[in-house]
């Protein structure tokens, strides 16, 4: 009697537990173009990228952080790993405001802390997405190099934990300083806030080893061009951020 063979797809989970940490500093009010603000940018990009993560089983989660002096960074949960992405936490990311000033590396020390605890309970890849306008800075002397130089320990120490960094930034000058921060491969300039899918995309299919992201919500398809097949997976041809 012949064998029957059955074939069906299921979602698989890769093991990777994905943070989005967004800087919502005072900085962020300034204009990128005559009717787009930084603010504008750095609410729709992580919506857009949660609307695609929503489609896979990874955990993820999404932090806003500001703050005003060494003992005033606040870093607030917009969306928590065990919770559902739904029109709360999309409304929670549309109302994100300016606020404050840049102290990344304590943010970025914070987040660390709570992707541990999520790897702690689930052995996870960890990938830690910095979304941000430009240096740190704050009120005391946190800026300029002593910012950077913080920051980049900061990404020391997540790297040590198992942690991968990584910064989307929208800053044109960001290659002065942030290679020396996150590494040449571990940064992008993010023009355009549709393209913040398609980056994760690769981030993700990097950590963890080859990934499919739902039809639904191809990356490709964020930036709002044609799609075409290429050897069966869609490819876009704008080739975003290269």
């Amino acid at each position: 009697m012949a064998q029957r063979l059955y074939q069906s797809e299921r979602r698989s989970r890769r093991d990777i537990a994905i943070m989005q940490l967004v800087d919502v500093s005072g900085a962020t009010d300034g204009w990128i173009a005559a009717d787009q603000r930084i603010i504008d940018v750095e609410r729709e990009a992580p919506l857009l990228v949660c609307i695609a993560l929503d489609g896979m089983v990874e955990p993820y989660s999404v932090l806003a952080f500001s703050g005003e002096g060494p003992q005033a960074v606040v870093v607030r949960s917009i969306k928590r790993f065990d919770e559902r992405y739904d029109n709360a936490a999309a409304q929670r990311i549309a109302v994100l405001k300016p606020e404050h000033h840049t102290r990344a590396g304590a943010a970025l020390r914070h987040a660390n802390t709570l992707l541990m605890r999520e790897a702690a309970e689930h052995r996870l890849l960890l990938l830690l997405l910095l979304l941000s306008d430009g240096k740190p800075n704050d009120i005391d002397d946190y800026e300029g190099r002593y910012g950077v130089e913080d920051l980049r320990q900061a990404v020391v120490e997540a790297k040590l934990q198992g942690i991968s960094p990584f910064c989307l930034t929208i800053d044109h000058q960001a290659a002065n300083y942030l290679p020396a921060v996150f590494g040449s491969k571990h940064y992008a300039l993010l023009p355009r806030p549709e393209l913040a899918p398609k980056r994760v995309a690769r981030l993700v299919t990097a950590a963890g080893g080859g990934m499919k992201w739902p039809a639904s919500c191809q990356p490709c398809r964020a930036c709002r061009l044609s799609n075409q097949q290429l050897s069966g997976k869609t490819t876009c041809r704008a080739n975003c951020l290269g």
